[in-house]
């Protein structure tokens, strides 16, 4: 039965009975949180700091970076023929979402990339990397021979699958789920699914695509020898 709105700086006062009393935080675009805390007197006690998600615009993967968020592509993959594989799911859809990749044992906190759940299952979630592949669409190649198949597409579907963590981040609205490699990972184009690339769309029938980018240390070495070149 107690309110009160903070300041510009998040600070609040409410008076309160004794005994154990739980806080609620409310705020428009982000998640709320619950404090518990036990007032033993009568008197002016300090509370603990409280931290409150900001949401996403819609629901999806993000990657999150400095409190901001990027989101990812989500298509719907389709079963494919695949030259000398036979069928599996996949898509041509190219990430939009680049990750500069980060060597895991220069900065540990930014490889694996932080990657945020929204609106979407705690449970179930899948971590691949993928690999491109000639592939041609199964409706009407089923009778057609392996010597006169003809391969028109570029799609991308499992090459190797990585453990992943997925861990509620607000209780008990769970609207944010952490959805983190267990370990670094190499450059590559990876999908977080919840089975939709072994043909299962019982949760979500999409994959969010992204790509983690190495820099151009090749081009860049490159481009030094010749500018020492030019200098001598």
């Amino acid at each position: 039965e107690f309110e009160a709105l903070t300041t510009a700086i998040g600070e609040y006062a409410l008076g309160a009975a004794t005994g154990k009393l739980q806080l609620e935080f409310i705020k428009t675009g982000y998640t709320s949180a619950l404090l518990e805390v036990n007032v033993e007197i009568l008197g002016r006690i300090q509370t603990p700091s409280v931290s409150l998600w900001k949401l996403p615009i819609s629901e999806g993967v993000y990657w999150n970076k400095n409190h901001r968020y990027f989101p990812t592509n989500h298509p719907r993959p389709n079963q494919y023929q695949i030259k000398d594989a036979g069928i599996a799911w996949g898509t041509p859809v190219n990430p939009k979402l680049s990750i500069p990749w980060v060597d895991s044992a220069l900065d540990p906190n930014a490889n694996p990339p932080y990657m945020i759940g929204h609106k979407l299952s705690p449970y179930d979630a899948h971590m691949h990397r993928l690999q491109r592949v000639k592939a041609a669409p199964l409706q009407g190649t089923a009778t057609k021979s392996e010597e006169k198949m003809q391969y028109p597409e570029e799609i991308w579907i499992i090459e190797k699958q990585f453990p992943l963590h997925s861990k509620v981040l607000d209780e008990p609205e769970k609207l944010l789920v952490e959805l983190r490699a267990a370990a670094a990972l190499d450059p590559g184009v990876y999908a977080i699914h919840w089975g939709a690339l072994e043909g299962y769309d019982s949760i979500d029938p999409r994959i969010f695509l992204f790509e983690l980018t190495a820099p151009p240390q090749e081009a860049e070495e490159g481009e030094g020898e010749d500018a020492a070149e030019q200098m001598e």
